[in-house]
């Protein structure tokens, strides 16, 4: 059996969350067995990322804790699903069985290719007392209710320019979620700059404000523009904080992954007054400044 406790890595979409996965899996994290490009666990996207039904269930405690522990015992952390893993699994699937392909490529055809794989890949198991985890930026939703099912869990959390963030094709966090980080509903055609960077003040602070009441041997932030900048600091700080045995090799490799990290400020001055000041003001409890 696996280490029980989960190690966690969130943050608003392309804020760098993919080396950080990358880098866990070198030092032997098992981060799920059925992944995308991006390094996301899609047993995850699965069993959480359905708008809707997160949307109704986020603040309910007794909806969402089996679905965390069916997710657990699909990721390996336990031995054999019970009846009650059997019919979330069943509803789970039928619900994405209502809902056509969306422009992330989430539909019918996504789940039932998806839930094949990791009904599948199941059976392949780490060694026992291995650390599992996962990866996906949509994660620090649902950290709370983690936290209940996993009371020593790690959680990464990675941040990058709210600004830059606002400019970036990638805007499909605040689009699922706006309803509930800024009570209203944004669409891909309503999604502007300042919209996006208002959820990204709101969802980051979310995140921060809660993760300021952990311990910091639980909780920790990096900013996407340290792993361009500093990056073999940057990386030493997420190896202390796993607080693993590593090889010199595998530590050297864990230090190379940000090598190719490009960081280029994509605003220009003139841009900042599309945005709110109350927003602008919230930059430095944030780590960011224009």
């Amino acid at each position: 059996m696996m280490n029980n406790q989960p190690v966690i890595v969130g943050g608003v979409g392309g804020s760098g969350t993919r080396i950080i996965s990358e880098a866990l899996i070198h030092m032997g994290v098992d981060m799920g067995h059925t992944l995308n490009h991006a390094s996301d666990n899609l047993l995850f996207t699965l069993m959480f990322k359905r708008k809707e039904w997160l949307l109704k269930n986020i603040d309910r405690p007794e909806i969402v804790a089996p679905v965390i522990k069916t997710f657990a015992h699909l990721s390996g952390a336990e031995t054999s699903l019970t009846m009650v893993d059997v019919q979330i699994i069943a509803f789970t699937f039928f619900d994405w069985m209502r809902h056509k392909e969306t422009v992330e490529g989430l539909g019918r055809r996504f789940a039932y290719k998806n839930f094949l794989k990791v009904v599948k890949n199941r059976r392949q198991k780490q060694s026992d007392g291995a650390l599992w985890g996962f990866k996906e930026p949509n994660s620090w939703l649902l950290l709370r209710h983690f936290l209940k099912a996993y009371p020593d869990l790690k959680y990464i959390h990675t941040i990058r320019h709210g600004i830059d963030m606002s400019l970036s094709e990638n805007q499909q966090q605040c689009i699922n979620w706006s309803r509930h980080v800024l009570n209203e509903d944004i669409t891909a055609s309503s999604c502007t700059p300042r919209l996006s960077f208002k959820y990204w003040v709101k969802a980051n602070q979310s995140v921060l404000n809660f993760g300021q009441q952990l311990p910091s041997s639980q909780f920790l932030v990096i900013r996407f523009e340290d792993l361009c900048e500093s990056p073999d600091e940057t990386m030493l700080r997420l190896i202390e904080f796993l607080n693993v045995d590593i090889s010199e090799d595998t530590r050297a490799r864990v230090l190379g992954l940000p090598e190719a990290t490009k960081c280029m400020r994509k605003y220009q001055d003139k841009d900042l007054i599309h945005y709110d000041d109350e927003d602008l003001d919230a930059l430095p409890g944030l780590g960011y400044h224009v």
